[in-house]
């Protein structure tokens, strides 16, 4: 069997994908960094957003008395923020130790 080189970037073992959109890692790859991002807004926004303006948007008509979809779309939100922010503190990270290696 081939080797890899060990300078290469290990992507994360299958399996660990609830770790990472959960709770982020300390070494993902630049594309896995982005994908975590843009993961989070479609939550944030579309999932959590969607819900906010469906219940307090509609003139007064809505369901705000629903507290379960009021709380769902809170959570949605703060998941899709903590995303967002793993993913921009992953970019970071990649871009903190290529400098470091170039030095």
């Amino acid at each position: 069997m081939r080797q890899r080189p060990s300078d290469v970037p290990k992507i994360l073992p299958a399996g660990s994908v609830n770790r990472v959109l959960l709770v982020g890692g300390k070494n993902l790859t630049m594309f896995q960094s982005v994908g975590l991002i843009f993961i989070g807004i479609c939550v944030a926004g579309g999932v959590g957003g969607l819900i906010f303006v469906t219940e307090f948007g509609s003139g007064g008509t809505g369901h705000s008395y629903a507290f379960y979809l009021i709380f769902f779309g809170c959570v949605m939100i703060l998941w899709g923020t903590v995303m967002v922010a793993n993913g921009i503190l992953g970019i970071a990270r990649r871009m903190r130790d290529s400098k470091q290696v170039g030095h």
